[in-house]
């Protein structure tokens, strides 16, 4: 009862001190439109006078202002128009014929100083006022200890003087601004703010007083009073200026700290300061300052910050983080429902636009970015699973408030990125450290009889799925933001499962088939929202497909968890075809996301892991159902998508059914040869896939972009460089001319000669053939180094075989034949042979001067070397074959010589 009677009273003060302020207002307002306007027609004044330097107005506010300029007499308010007609004015000639035949100028447009420019060009003009309110506040407070060190009066006495003081400051300061004023043309400029609002700072100090150093009155009646308090300081804040709102801020937000004393609980505190931000916003609600909501929102968190850091009160502090940015919404927009309009906070800073947004808008958003810094600052410091749960609680209900109730407020809408963000890393802050919801969920894995840790890890996948529901719920309301929220639907609970499996081992918990569950249930989700969207967008798939491909994701990612290695495979291909024939069923272009990833997927698990070490000893039936399976999946795959515009995901498949069957081929050869890769047909077989891999990195690069393209020409050259050095092992290192243990084995021409060396040859061949059709794809300098790979790899292979014919299978042994070297030179004849054919069919100067070398190291062996080993009859024989087969290839080379000439010269003329 004694609360509401001291209600009453401070509430009839106040109702009748307002009442009065507002006639004398409206009386001041009409005299001074009546001056107003006489000295805007006699001089050309401005009519409505400045603005104080606090009220700078917008743009927006300018325009509006020049609108409500009055163009005439009969545009002014009633009772001052009869008061200009009745009161006729006698403006002398030369003053009108002056005022009308003055030039019509135009202020130069300035740009307004921001608010800590004008706080502090403010403060260095009027700092002897603040330091003023100190004084006079710290003289209530030293009035208090004072009495306590002399025990002169008694704890009522002592409150009593307090509050006398306090009222006494703020009768001075009220007597001041009625009789004098307190704007800055005033000779006291501020006085009043200043005795006032330290009369303010007093009075908290004596209420605070009496709650916590003497116990003379209840939280109630403590709370009760504080809460008047503020209501008077709010409406005297509207009746002095942002001077008095500010000393009564930061001295009612000091006063807890400065007073002392001791005190059971913290906790009341935490809504004191709350209390104190929701006067500051209140206060600048009407007058617009913009500052002291600036400066009320930053005492009160410092406040409460330190409070936090000291206490054990987390909850509170999230609840007084909650009630401010309740607040900041609220008041200074005026509505219980946001309508926030005008550009986003993060727009301002990153985007284009980097206006200032709206000063409801800064406010709130701040607020609200700081309501969430406290939530995390509470999630880090983690002091128990009851404020975990709190805090996992309160984002939920925050994320539920940002999505519905701030669905009109277009400018707070970059606030819905946050909760997921947050969410996100608690997940992985609490793994990693080891947090107590963590420690909790795995201390009741296993335990009989126990479903707590089930129970915890469903709230946990409920988090992300109704993440997911509430951004379909946006989605489904048409706006500028529709694409965003699509992606809000597609990502929320997939990145929750994602970031689940990898720190929190749910499979523990739920077992992987139940876990598997779980992602099939989010895929049946986001076909549902994909269902609806469609029925929604229209022709517009943008939606659509980012929830298909959510769907598809969940699949995939239930079938990884579930399936075993050779059904995973085979399920990813599955997923592949699946995504093609979605795609080509209701045209959803990103799709082909879901395809491209697939397809690495599966190319990834058929040659590096599990891989080709697996396939090696994998039993054969599996290994073809692996192997058979996916390629005949993507081979349908790409049938149904050739013809389509989706040149990224045909690109991708094209490679893989190109490349993965003669990977399945070199596997097979491999195990037919004992799977032996230490030896010289091995290390060629792994090069061989080495070289295929590269070539398919290479081949995508056509289709790669950014971030995507610098990781394929990574694993380009790391694919390379190791083809590289297991075809220098295979050549050098485990060459059958070097090592006796290196003995060829099978038939001759197929041996392994041909598997260690001529299959090299042919893949660079149709290495060359495939990027030779491209004339884009490859540089010359590549394709020429493709053609020397293929002949060496060539040659090496026919001497090879021609060494293994004349010497047997063991090719180490010292020393040569006669036989073999004129093996060697009626091979080098034929190929210098060949060399000129081919130039002479394509008119080719390079071939042409390889050509003519080949047969100069010919006739220089046969002279050098051959000769010496030729006696008789052989050698007769033999140098008139030789010189019949140069004459010959003289015949040849002139024909070519002609061809090659006359070809230069047809170019020369074209």
């Amino acid at each position: 009862m004694e609360a509401l009677a001291v209600l009453a009273v401070i509430g009839g003060f106040i109702y009748l001190l307002v009442q009065v302020n507002r006639l004398s207002a409206k009386t001041r307002e009409l005299e001074d439109t009546v001056s107003n306007l006489r000295r805007f027609v006699v001089s050309g004044d401005d009519l409505w006078g400045p603005k104080p330097w606090s009220q700078t107005p917008s743009a927006g506010e300018r325009k509006a202002e020049s609108d409500s300029v009055p163009n005439s007499v009969d545009d002014l308010p009633e009772t001052v128009a009869d008061a200009v007609r009745d009161e006729p004015l006698d403006i002398p000639a030369p003053a009108q014929a002056a005022y009308e035949q003055a030039p019509v100028t135009t202020s130069p447009v300035t740009t307004a100083p921001d608010l800590s420019e004008r706080f502090g060009d403010w403060l260095r003009e009027n700092w002897f006022y603040a330091v003023s309110a100190i004084c006079l506040s710290l003289a209530g407070i030293f009035l208090i200890h004072y009495g306590i060190e002399r025990g002169l009066l008694t704890p009522e006495m002592r409150v009593a003087c307090a509050v006398a003081l306090g009222l006494a400051l703020i009768g001075a300061g009220d007597f001041l601004r009625r009789r004098v004023g307190d704007d800055a043309p005033s000779h006291t400029a501020y006085l009043p703010s200043t005795l006032s609002g330290a009369g303010i700072v007093v009075i908290f100090v004596a209420i605070l007083g009496a709650r916590h150093l003497y116990g003379l009155i209840g939280a109630e009646m403590a709370f009760t009073l504080l809460a008047g308090l503020s209501v008077a300081t709010v409406v005297m804040g509207w009746l002095y200026g942002p001077v008095l709102t500010v000393i009564g801020l930061l001295g009612a937000t000091l006063a807890p700290f400065i007073v002392g004393g001791e005190s059971e609980s913290v906790d009341q505190f935490f809504y004191y300061f709350a209390l104190i931000a929701l006067t500051g916003l209140l206060v600048d609600t009407v007058k617009q300052w913009l500052w002291p909501s600036a400066l009320a929102l930053a005492f009160t968190y410092a406040a409460a910050s330190m409070l936090f850091l000291a206490h054990d009160a987390d909850v509170h502090f999230i609840a007084f983080a909650l009630i401010v940015a309740l607040g900041a919404i609220i008041i200074p927009n005026r509505k219980l429902w946001p309508d926030h309009a005008g550009i986003m906070l993060s727009e301002a800073l990153w985007g284009k636009n980097r206006s200032m947004p709206h000063a409801t808008t800064l406010i709130a958003a701040v607020a609200t970015v700081a309501s969430y810094g406290v939530v995390l600052a509470v999630a880090l410091v983690d002091r128990g699973l009851t404020e975990m749960v709190t805090v996992l609680v309160v984002l939920g209900l925050m994320q539920l408030a940002s999505v519905v109730w701030l669905r009109d407020a277009r400018a707070l809408t970059d606030m819905n990125l946050i909760p997921p963000l947050l969410f996100f890393a608690i997940l992985v802050m609490q793994a990693v450290s080891g947090g107590s919801l963590h420690d909790y969920i795995e201390d009741n894995t296993g335990v009989a009889m126990s479903s707590d840790a089930l129970v915890a890890l469903l709230a946990l996948v409920a988090f992300g799925v109704a993440g997911s529901v509430l951004a379909f719920y946006r989605a489904r309301i048409r706006g500028s933001f529709d694409v965003h929220w699509g992606f809000g639907l597609a990502l929320y609970a997939p990145v929750t499962l994602v970031l689940l499996e990898i720190f929190w081992e749910p499979q523990q918990v739920l077992g992987a088939e139940g876990w598997g569950l779980v992602g099939i249930a989010i895929a049946a989700m986001m076909t549902l929202f994909a269902e609806r969207l469609a029925r929604i967008d229209g022709a517009d798939k943008m939606r659509v497909s980012l929830a298909a491909l959510a769907a598809l994701t969940m699949l995939g990612f239930a079938l990884v968890v579930t399936l075993t290695s050779v059904a995973l495979t085979i399920a990813m291909a599955l997923m592949v075809l699946v995504a093609v024939l979605i795609d080509r069923r209701f045209d959803l272009p990103l799709l082909t996301i879901f395809v491209q990833v697939g397809v690495v997927l599966v190319s990834s698990r058929l040659i590096i892991t599990p891989g080709v070490l697996w396939a090696l000893d994998a039993p054969l039936v599996e290994l073809l159902a692996v192997y058979g399976g996916s390629i005949g999946l993507l081979a349908a795959s790409w049938h149904y998508i050739r013809g389509r515009e989706r040149i990224a995901a045909r690109t991708m498949i094209d490679s893989a059914v190109l490349s993965l069957p003669f990977v399945l081929g070199i596997i097979l050869l491999l195990r037919a040869l004992d799977n032996d890769i230490a030896s010289h047909w091995g290390a060629s077989l792994l090069a061989m896939i080495c070289l295929l891999s590269a070539a398919v990195q290479y081949y995508r690069l056509q289709v790669s972009t950014g971030f995507v393209r610098q990781v394929r020409v990574g694993l380009c050259g790391i694919f390379g460089v190791a083809s590289a050095l297991a075809f220098t092992v295979a050549m050098l290192v485990l060459s059958p001319l070097r090592d006796p243990d290196e003995i060829v084995f099978g038939p001759l021409v197929a041996d392994t000669l041909l598997v260690a060396y001529g299959l090299p040859a042919l893949l660079f061949g149709g290495l060359l053939y495939l990027f030779g059709r491209q004339s884009s794809a490859l540089k010359p300098e590549a394709k020429l180094l493709l053609a020397w790979l293929m002949a060496a790899f060539g040659g090496l292979y026919v001497v090879l075989e021609i060494r293994r014919f004349w010497r047997g299978d063991i090719l180490s042994v010292p020393g040569t034949t006669n036989p073999e070297l004129y093996s060697y030179t009626l091979l080098m004849i034929l190929t210098s042979a060949v060399l000129l054919l081919l130039t002479f069919f394509r008119r080719s100067p390079e071939l042409y001067r390889i050509a003519v070398v080949g047969v100069g190291l010919t006739l220089a062996k046969a002279f050098l070397i051959d000769m010496a080993g030729l006696d008789g009859l052989l050698r007769v024989v033999s140098f008139l074959g030789l010189g019949l087969i140069l004459a010959a290839l003289a015949w040849l080379n002139v024909q070519v010589r002609q061809r090659i000439s006359v070809s230069a010269a047809v170019k020369a003329v074209e």
